[in-house]
C-alpha cells in the first residue's frame, strides 16, 4: 500500500525521488533508502522532536510493546527494530504551533483494510503507551515522502 501511495504522489510531483519497490520493499529497506538520500530523522525523544511530524511524513515504528532508549542508528537501520510504517495525512497543533497529534494512513495486517488512524498524540490512548506512537509501538524515525533530487 505504501508504494501505491508513492505512485499516486509521483504522478503529480515528479520532480522528487521516490523509492522503487525493487529497491526498497520492506520497512527496513525503506528506512535505509531514505537515510541514504539524507531524508531520515532519527527520533530520540518524540515529544521534543514532534515538530518534524507534518503531512507527508513517513513514520517508522518499533516492535509492539518494546521500548528503545536512544538505539544506535545502525541498529535501527539493520537490526530489525522497525516493524511498522505509515504516512501522516494531517497534524493537530496547540496554540503555540507545536504538534500535539496526527492522523496517519497505514496498512493493516493481512485480511484487514488499510485505513487512517487518529489516536496518535502526545497523550497516548492508554497508560504506558509511548507519546506520538502507533498504539504501543514507539516512533523511531521520520522521513518525508518526497525526497529532493540530488539529496
Amino acid at each position: 500500500i505504501f508504494h501505491r501511495t508513492l505512485q499516486f504522489v509521483a504522478s503529480s510531483c515528479d520532480q522528487y525521488l521516490y523509492p522503487e519497490p525493487t529497491d526498497a520493499r520492506d520497512s527496513r529497506s525503506l528506512a535505509n533508502w531514505y537515510n541514504a538520500h539524507e531524508n531520515l530523522v532519527f527520533i530520540n525523544d518524540a515529544v521534543a522532536q514532534r515538530n518534524v511530524i507534518k503531512p507527508g511524513a513517513v513514520m517508522f515504528f518499533g516492535g509492539s510493546g518494546k521500548r528503545y532508549n536512544h538505539p544506535p542508528k545502525d541498529e535501527v537501520l539493520k537490526g530489525g527494530i522497525i516493524e511498522h510504517i505509515g504516512v501522516v495525512t494531517e497534524v493537530k497543533k496547540d496554540d503555540q504551533g507545536n504538534v500535539i497529534g496526527y492522523t496517519m494512513f497505514h496498512g493493516r495486517r493481512p485480511g484487514k483494510a488499510a485505513e487512517r488512524s487518529h489516536y496518535h498524540s502526545i497523550e497516548p490512548p492508554r497508560l504506558g503507551y509511548p507519546p506520538l506512537g502507533n498504539w504501543n509501538q514507539q516512533l523511531l524515525a521520520v522521513a518525508y515522502v518526497m525526497t529532493p533530487k540530488g539529496a
